[in-house]
C-alpha cells in the first residue's frame, strides 16, 4: 500500500513447474522414476490449469515438493532394510499422496 508501482510476473505455465520439480529433487539428491516423472508433470500441468488468484507459482511448487519428501519419509520409515537408491528415490504413491489423492491423506 505504500507504493504505487506494481510489477507483474507472468505465472509458470506447467512445463516450467515441472522443471522446477525436477529441479528441485535433484539439487536435494532424490530421484525420480518414469511413472513418478509422468504424475508430477500432469499433475503440475492440471495445477497450472486450474489456478486462480491465489494461485502461487513456484511456492505451489515448493509445497508439493516439500509435501513428497513428507509422504516419502513415511513410507520409508516403516521399511525393515533401507538403501540409500530406495532412501533418496520419491515415487508415484509418494506424489499422489503429497497431492492428496491417496486414501487417509491431508489435502
Amino acid at each position: 500500500s505504500r507504493f504505487n508501482k506494481y510489477f507483474t510476473f507472468e505465472d509458470y505455465n506447467g512445463e516450467q513447474m515441472f522443471s522446477i520439480f525436477r529441479s528441485m529433487c535433484a539439487k536435494n539428491g532424490y530421484t525420480l522414476d518414469q511413472p513418478a516423472q509422468d504424475y508430477a508433470k500432469a499433475f503440475l500441468n492440471e495445477m497450472y490449469a486450474c489456478r486462480d488468484e491465489n494461485f502461487g507459482n513456484a511456492r505451489d511448487v515448493r509445497n508439493f515438493f516439500e509435501r513428497s519428501i513428507a509422504c516419502q519419509s513415511d513410507r520409508v520409515a516403516v521399511l525393515e532394510t533401507v538403501d540409500k537408491e530406495v532412501l533418496m528415490a520419491l515415487t508415484e504413491a509418494d506424489l499422489k499422496q503429497a497431492a492428496g489423492e491417496e486414501e487417509g491423506t491431508e489435502e
